[in-house]
């Protein structure tokens, strides 16, 4: 399908890094991709269900977010809020909703890096993309992107 036939996708992140990360990561099959900041956990599901109150089913939805907790029940309780609080459950074909384990960078590998220092992130997804790539939440991410009309 062309890419300007595909629907576009808004994702959502709590931080400005996340989602240009996230992107490069990803293979969007050439949709446009909007990138919404909210700013924190607390508001993730708000941006969410903002975004899909304004636009409907015109658009796919990403929400990602971390966990900050290697207690994988405390991850799914994180999915299953941002689900309930934004709505997602009745719209699971148009909206997916992922948390790292942990933090985006510690499930990522990415070294100790000040975000500010933009250079140095991008050689490093430069060289470890591959290997980002296989890490559970991205693959997750991509199974949900790979079945989008």
């Amino acid at each position: 399908m062309h890419s300007s036939l595909l629907k576009p996708l808004f994702l959502v992140t709590e931080g400005q890094l996340d989602a240009p990360i996230i992107c490069s990561l990803i293979n969007t099959d050439k949709r446009k991709v909007y990138m919404i900041v909210a700013g924190g956990y607390q508001n993730i599901a708000s941006a969410l269900r903002t975004q899909y109150l304004m636009y409907g089913d015109e658009y796919y939805y990403i929400a990602v977010f971390d966990s900050d907790s290697n207690d994988e029940s405390v991850r799914m309780e994180r999915i299953s809020m941002v689900k309930y609080l934004s709505g997602a459950d009745f719209h699971s074909s148009n909206i997916g909703v992922f948390c790292f384990r942990e933090t985006l960078e510690k499930e990522l590998g990415l070294p100790k890096l000040s975000k500010a220092d933009k250079t140095a992130i991008i050689e490093v997804l430069k060289t470890r993309k591959s290997e980002m790539q296989k890490c559970k939440t991205i693959i997750e991410i991509q199974k949900f992107i790979n079945q989008l009309r």
